[in-house]
């Protein structure tokens, strides 16, 4: 593990250490639908669309030799893991504890 890595790691455990005592102890039935809520929605969907570059390049060949040029797989796989990783953080922020929907739920 690079040193990056070890930060970035360190970065996204700190969040949750600090962000589930807030989840746990604050309930803001408003929140998702507000523009702080909103931003966190749209911030986590992007990036869960942006998730799907790392397949698209892994699996169609004019696309990786293309994509080669500018960016090593295993750097794709890596944005892969922490876009993940930090997209469902910020979905649960957007959720607000507000889980009486289908879509909320999934």
């Amino acid at each position: 593990m690079t040193e990056t890595e070890k930060v970035t790691v360190g970065a996204l455990l700190s969040a949750l250490a600090l962000l589930v005592p807030a989840f746990l102890l604050h309930s803001a039935p408003r929140f998702p639908g507000s523009l702080a809520g909103g931003l966190f929605g749209i911030a986590a969907a992007l990036l869960f669309v942006l998730l799907l570059v790392y397949s698209i390049v892994k699996r169609q060949a004019w696309v990786k030799e293309r994509t080669q040029r500018l960016v090593s797989l295993g750097g794709l796989l890596s944005f892969h893991v922490y876009a993940g990783a930090i997209g469902a953080l910020l979905g649960i922020i957007h959720s607000g504890h507000k889980f009486q929907s289908p879509i909320g739920i999934a």
